[in-house]
């Protein structure tokens, strides 16, 4: 059982990931890395404090951790020698790094690191049924954005807005976002507590 993620230049973002419950709990983490000084701080620091939890790391160097074709081939590899990872932290690294390690282990869980001003929290969710469900999620834009918009809304507001959907019809599309990570939802909807809709930065970033 292992995880992967890149180096960028903050230890917190390799690190706090782990932490969380709802992350599946892994014996290595594969860091991949590239010669920025920066990043093998990063890198070195992470190893320290996850060794600390009983957490082996292994670090990958690459000469450039901005090059696609690189980062893909060395994943690669390290599906073929450890087969397919438990989880991938987008969290930390370049964006086009990040990239290769989703189009390699479409399989596995895609975790990041939501940062809040009261709370922060772990976002998991299965890389496979974001690419499956997506054709259906390009037909929700509209929805995910007046969510946005609105910035928190509560359902009897959404159902008025989109009529004629049915009840039960927004309830599913509102399912299929949240499940894909691209909205969340606070307050429990029960004992005079509303619950609000509101848009996650993986949702944020698909609009953008």
């Amino acid at each position: 059982m292992y995880g992967i993620t890149i180096a960028g230049h903050r230890t917190d973002l390799i690190v706090k990931p782990f932490l969380y419950s709802n992350v599946k709990v892994v014996k290595t983490i594969v860091i991949i890395s590239d010669e920025n000084p920066e990043a093998n701080r990063t890198a070195a620091s992470a190893s320290d404090v996850l060794r600390e939890y009983g957490v082996e790391t292994e670090i990958v160097k690459t000469d450039n951790i901005f090059n696609f074709q690189k980062i893909f081939f060395i994943a690669k590899r390290i599906l073929r020698e450890k087969g397919k990872p438990d989880w991938v932290n987008v969290t930390a690294g370049p964006g086009i790094a990040i990239a290769a390690l989703v189009t390699v282990f479409p399989q596995s869980n895609l975790i990041y690191f939501k940062e809040g001003t009261l709370s922060s929290e772990v976002i998991s969710v299965e890389i496979e049924n974001i690419i499956k469900g997506f054709g259906k999620i390009e037909k929700l834009i509209p929805l995910l954005e007046y969510i946005e918009n609105e910035g928190y809304v509560e359902f009897k507001r959404l159902s008025f807005q989109f009529e004629p959907i049915s009840k039960a019809t927004l309830s599913r599309m509102l399912s299929l976002l949240k499940d894909s990570g691209l909205i969340d939802s606070r307050g429990a909807g029960r004992g005079g507590q509303r619950k609000e809709y509101y848009i996650s930065t993986l949702g944020k970033y698909i609009l953008s």
